[in-house]
């Protein structure tokens, strides 16, 4: 499986801690140190998941934040 590292733009996570998005997979890993990224890419070769920094459905806020308006 070949990873490609990428900078984004925000998560909209920030009370998540640094946050790591896995796509095509669709997961979203939270409070992500970097002790934690030999787990992140061991698993990616296993194809398997490091559920503790998991995030799951519920943290994400279902309503997107809007941008204050401009004056």
């Amino acid at each position: 499986r070949r990873v490609r590292v990428c900078s984004s733009g925000c998560l909209d996570l920030c009370a998540h801690g640094v946050a790591i998005a896995v796509m095509p997979d669709g997961v979203f890993y939270g409070h992500v140190t970097e002790t934690d990224i030999p787990d992140i890419l061991d698993s990616l070769e296993r194809g398997t998941l490091v559920s503790r920094l998991v995030l799951s459905d519920d943290k994400f806020d279902p309503v997107p934040m809007k941008r204050p308006a401009r004056e």
